[in-house]
């Protein structure tokens, strides 16, 4: 009965990350929907998106890298913080709307997707369903 409870607790543990991961990859391409609008109004919308949720998106997976021992934690968080700097930036600047702005953050979204969310999340996502894994065993 105990590896049951075991497999199911690593179930719903691995369904959980994998839904944070998830709410990443979503708001990012709403956010970068938006700035493909390009009016005042929606370029501010997907920054506020960004910069209202992505900090709370960063701290759970910050804490599933924390409990698991991610050996890379360390830099991946200060990815995190650089990006966050970034997007307050653009949402400073948006409030001017310069011509480019939209362009710029679109590019630098799709950029940091494709290195960050497509590429750095990944490598530590089978480091982490290994651990969850040796975890469930223990108990």
């Amino acid at each position: 009965m105990k590896k049951a409870v075991g497999g199911q607790r690593l179930k719903a543990n691995i369904e959980k990350f994998e839904r944070q991961h998830k709410k990443i990859s979503e708001l990012m391409d709403k956010a970068i929907e938006l700035m493909e609008k390009t009016d005042p109004e929606s370029i501010y919308e997907a920054l506020a998106i960004i910069t209202n949720n992505f900090n709370t998106v960063f701290i759970e997976e910050e804490k599933i890298l924390r409990q698991y021992d991610y050996p890379e934690y360390t830099a991946h968080k200060q990815s995190h913080k650089l990006f966050i700097k970034q997007m307050l930036y653009f949402r400073r600047g948006s409030e001017e709307v310069t011509e480019n702005i939209a362009y710029n953050v679109a590019r630098y979204l799709t950029s940091w997707k494709k290195s960050h969310v497509l590429q750095d999340d990944k490598e530590y996502f089978s480091f982490i369903r290994v651990q969850m894994f040796l975890m469930a065993q223990k108990s």
